[in-house]
């Protein structure tokens, strides 16, 4: 049985090719969140300039990560400890693949 009708695409329905943005650097610039979308499903620019802002650098990555997955798992009605049970196959229906690298800017001692 086939559902719809078939509608030809005139380019690619996915891409690799990234969202870029670019600005200049500015002095009051302290670091860069570079992610992949799936962080950025859950989580808002506000929501993760705050965790950056307000917790160690040691780690900040994975926190980024916990809490995106946090809300993932909120938004299924699920805990953070469910999903680790769930096999990576299915665990695709509750979030996307999340990558997160910061960037500090300053010169921290």
């Amino acid at each position: 049985m086939q559902y719809g009708s078939y509608v030809p695409l005139k380019r690619p329905a996915l891409t690799a090719e990234p969202s870029i943005i670019s600005r200049k650097l500015r002095p009051q610039d302290l670091f860069m969140i570079f992610a992949s979308d799936g962080l950025w499903d859950h989580l808002n620019d506000e929501e993760a300039v705050d965790i950056v802002c307000h917790h160690p650098r040691r780690g900040i990555a994975k926190r980024l990560v916990g809490a995106a997955l946090d809300k993932a798992t909120k938004k299924k009605e699920l805990r953070y400890n469910d999903i680790k049970n769930i096999e990576k196959g299915f665990r695709r229906r509750i979030h996307d693949d999340i990558t997160v690298i910061v960037v500090y800017l300053d010169q921290q001692k």
